[in-house]
Formats: C-alpha cells, structure tokens, sequence
C-alpha cells in the first residue's frame, strides 16, 4: 500500500512538494507563501504555542485592530500582501514580542472573535481533552489487549465519501504477526524460521531484562 495519504497530513510540507510534486523549495519556518504574518509564535507558560495565519488584507487589518494599531503596525505599505512580505522579519519579530506576555488560549479564542485565522498548537494532553477534536470524532478507543490498556487512539484525519476510513482493529500485541509475516509472506521455511528465533532475530515476546525480570 501507499503510505503517503498517511503520512502527508503530519509531514513537513516541503517534503511533502518533493514526494508529490517534485519541488524542492528552499526550507522556511515559516507556511504559506504570501500570508504575512503565517507562523507559530510562543505565548506565556512553559512551551505553550499559537498558530497565526493573516490570509488576506482584512485579517490583517483586524490583527492590528486588535492589537491597538501599534506604531510598528500603522505603516501604509503594510496593508497590502505585498508590503508585509517584504516586511515579514520585521512582523514576525514584532509579532512574537507582543504574544509573549500573552495565555495561549485566551489569545486564540479572542483573536478567532477579532476574525483571525488563529488556533493553538496542542501537545497529546492537550489534543486528547480539546473539546473541538472530541466533537470531530478525532478519537477511537480501542480495547484492552495483551499489551495495551483500553486507550483513545487518534483516527485518520480525513475522511472519504464511499470508503470507510477508520481504525478497524485493537493494536496488536508485540510479535503477534510475525509467523504470517516471516511464513506466509516471505516463504521462510520451519528450519530457517527456527534458526531466527534461536539466534534472537525474531521474538513473539519481550525479552525478560525488558519486562524487568
């Protein structure tokens, strides 16, 4: 199978031109080319994030709005998106002071009010009790097996319209595949199969000093 469409929606997005397009751009931090501001930017606490996206002249205009039209802001040539491209460094380092100071959520909640494209970058405590991603059905829990408790997993992020994409099965306990594997799909003989598993190559268990044993 292709593994792409499962990897693209979390993967560098300069990478993911070079495996589909073959484009291969100089490496940014930064997003979209021609969104000005378009970045994550730090707020107040211990690595907590906001992502910021000024897609047009209007979220623009309602960023500075809600800042307080600072003076760095007021600057005529950066109502258009060609301006604030060229002034980007200078935006972002501007930027970044003024959120520094400033909660992560209460920021993202007021500037989405203001009308700009804002969200906050979730680490997994965070992604697994944000309300917006609960009510997306973003995760499935899946039953206790040998290996793993009863745990929320993360679906696939996007959906078809006449496939069901979705997590079919609970995780697999360690080795569980590997005699179909090395069997069934690789042609391994009984005697070459034992001369693995002898030799430590193969295992359906953890080792003992893994286990703490």
């Amino acid at each position: 199978g292709n593994l792409l469409p499962d990897v693209s929606s979390g993967g560098p997005r300069r990478g993911v031109e070079w495996a589909t397009r073959g484009l291969d751009r100089e490496s940014r931090d930064r997003g979209i080319e021609g969104y000005v501001p378009n970045g994550v930017f730090r707020t107040r606490g211990d690595d907590r994030w906001i992502a910021i996206s000024c897609r047009d002249d209007a979220e623009w205009a309602a960023l500075t709005a809600f800042m307080g039209m600072p003076a760095w802001a007021s600057d005529p040539g950066l109502a258009s998106a060609a301006g604030r491209a060229a002034a980007e460094d200078m935006i972002e380092e501007q930027l970044s002071e003024w959120i520094a100071s400033r909660d992560q959520t209460e920021l993202f909640h007021a500037l989405q009010a203001a009308g700009v494209t804002a969200g906050p970058v979730l680490d997994a405590r965070d992604a697994a009790g944000d309300p917006h991603l609960g009510a997306t059905a973003a995760w499935k829990t899946l039953p206790t097996t040998l290996d793993y408790p009863e745990t929320a997993f993360a679906r696939p992020p996007y959906r078809f319209s006449r496939s069901e994409v979705d997590l079919r099965t609970a995780p697999p306990p360690f080795g569980q595949h590997t005699e179909y594997v090395y069997r069934d799909l690789l042609g391994v003989d009984d005697e070459h199969f034992e001369r693995l598993r002898a030799g430590g190559h193969v295992a359906e268990t953890y080792a003992p000093e893994a286990l703490g044993r």
